[in-house]
């Protein structure tokens, strides 16, 4: 079982209210996971950025008000945290714009747990990871 090597804080975006808490209860059991927040849209994900500081965000690429994609867009990429987008879509076109946009990471919502914290681990030790469920091998 993967777990993260230093304590972390993340933020959950999803429009799914029982997919964002879901993950956010997982995560808050899990060593080292010492703050989950959560946002329903692109929107709210700035407004919790601004209040608090984040360690890494997992990001639903389709959201109302505001994207995964215009989130990316917006994101100051010196100071912002790292971001691995959540889909449903392995689409190339998905996964390619999300890394020209600043994404670290892409996983599709059918990973497992321990997918997920151990992307959460590659991308925060500064690589990259994009789930091998994906029809696209890598960002670079």
């Amino acid at each position: 079982m993967s777990d993260l090597k230093y304590p972390i804080s993340v933020l959950v975006a999803d429009d799914h209210t029982l997919f964002r808490q879901s993950i956010s209860a997982v995560l808050e059991s899990r060593p080292n996971i010492v703050k989950v927040g959560g946002a329903c849209n692109g929107v709210e994900v700035f407004e919790l950025l601004n209040q608090e500081k984040w360690d890494i965000i997992l990001l639903d690429v389709e959201m109302p008000e505001m994207n995964g994609f215009d989130v990316l867009t917006r994101l100051d990429p010196v100071s912002a945290p790292p971001v691995i987008m959540i889909s449903f879509s392995d689409s190339v076109n998905d996964i390619r714009r999300s890394y020209q946009l600043g994404a670290k990471g892409y996983l599709l919502k059918e990973c497992s747990i321990e997918e997920l914290i151990g992307a959460m681990s590659v991308v925060m030790e500064g690589s990259t990871y994009i789930s091998p469920h994906t029809h696209y091998t890598s960002f670079s």
